[in-house]
């Protein structure tokens, strides 16, 4: 179905623009026609400018060979789609998105577009956000534009921010299909072209589910947003600290996903990739606390099919997230040792950090909290495996379990 301005509810329009907003997300989870629409970022520029009461919508990605020029992939102008362009960004507020910072100029910015026909358009006010890829490559921004002055610029900010991961998600996949396309064309020889017309079969299944790892990712992505939303609008500590825990898991169940798209099979993953990915996740998230823990890994190579890898990530996810969240707490200095073994079919699991130590089951029983509950559902009834703690210089959590001697719980 296509979406005009036009078709924009009158209950969503005079909605306050924060209710807009939390609706943009809800739209973004579970509009169905995104799912199957040849052009998804057309739909949702539309609607963001609809969201922001912003006259222009669009989002741009870098060019290859000339890294500070923007071709547009979709751009929502006046009440209607109008037809990509290319354009440089070069000593503009663009070129700070490209380069990585945001950009928000609220008012008088047609100054700053010398080479932009702004001016003529009566444009004044201008905001931006990168788009980044997985790895923290740029890949282009996303940017509205107003005739009039931003009335709330931290809400515009903060929707571009948050919307950023889902759009990037978009032009990687555009990107990767593209890829695909031209690497086949030049690699295949006439003879494995019949033998590629053998395995289309299995190759669309394969596509399909990489697919729906895709969307479930970026979809995971919207949660994740909508929680941050939710945080940001809160002053209880207590609820800011219980949807951060959230967002964390729901972040981690995402980066799954994402290493399942990126897999050479979509059904299975790299452990070891996943992991480092993950380590580095839970570190930036707790830089500005823990700037002197060190994380070792040391991971043997091992892929899982997705109902184990599943609560395999979360529980060690959880594991380095209690690590630093409350072994090194008073900001000592210290070490967590993360190690991923494989003998025979047996895997084990062993975090162990030289922090203050965990208090006594009592204690922790008093302390409340989802943690070690949670640690103890994914170790014994998730991966039907055994835990053990060890209390001795700091903590160690052991799990083992057998992955290819029984099924797993769904």
């Amino acid at each position: 179905m296509q979406l005009t301005q036009g078709s924009v509810s009158a209950a969503f329009t005079s909605a306050r623009p924060t209710a807009r907003c939390d609706a943009l997300f809800r739209w973004l989870a579970l509009e169905q026609s995104l799912l199957t629409h040849p052009r998804p970022l057309a739909l949702i520029v539309e609607k963001l400018a609809g969201t922001l009461d912003v006259d222009v919508a669009f989002v741009g990605e870098t060019v290859e060979d000339a890294p500070e020029t923007v071709r547009t992939l979709a751009w929502w102008k006046d009440g209607r789609h109008v037809e990509n362009v290319e354009y440089g960004a070069a000593g503009t507020p663009c070129a700070l998105a490209l380069h990585g910072r945001a950009a928000c100029y609220p008012e008088n910015v047609t100054e700053l577009f010398p080479r932009v026909g702004l001016r003529a358009d009566g444009m004044q006010a201008y905001a931006a956000h990168p788009l980044v890829s997985t790895s923290g490559d740029p890949l282009g921004l996303v940017a509205v534009v107003s005739r009039t002055s931003f009335a709330d610029p931290p809400l515009i900010r903060r929707v571009l921010r948050d919307l950023a991961p889902r759009l990037a998600g978009e032009i990687e996949r555009v990107r990767l299909e593209e890829s695909r396309r031209v690497g086949l064309l030049w690699e295949l020889s006439e003879a494995q072209q019949r033998e590629e017309r053998l395995l289309d079969s299995l190759r669309e299944r394969d596509t399909a589910l990489r697919e729906v790892h895709h969307r479930v990712k970026n979809n995971l992505q919207v949660v994740s947003s909508l929680l941050a939303l939710q945080a940001d609008s809160s002053s209880d500590p207590v609820i800011v600290r219980l949807l951060s825990g959230a967002r964390t898991r729901v972040s981690t169940i995402a980066l799954i996903h994402t290493t399942l798209c990126q897999n050479p099979t979509a059904s299975t993953v790299d452990m070891n990739r996943f992991l480092q990915n993950l380590v580095d996740n839970v570190r930036r998230t707790f830089a500005d606390l823990t700037s002197g823990v060190t994380v070792q890994a040391r991971l043997d190579p091992l892929t899982l099919p997705l109902r184990w890898a599943t609560p395999c990530g979360l529980l060690i996810s959880e594991l380095l997230t209690n690590a630093f969240k409350h072994a090194f707490a008073d900001a000592r200095k210290g070490t967590i040792d993360i190690r991923l073994s494989v003998q025979g079919d047996e895997v084990t699991i062993v975090v162990r950090d030289d922090g203050r130590g965990l208090p006594n089951d009592a204690a922790l029983a008093e302390g409340g909290g989802i943690g070690l509950p949670l640690i103890r559902l994914l170790a014994t009834r998730q991966l039907r495996g055994a835990l053990s703690i060890d209390r001795t210089g700091g903590t160690a959590f052991t799990v083992r379990f057998s992955p290819l001697s029984q099924p797993a719980t769904s």
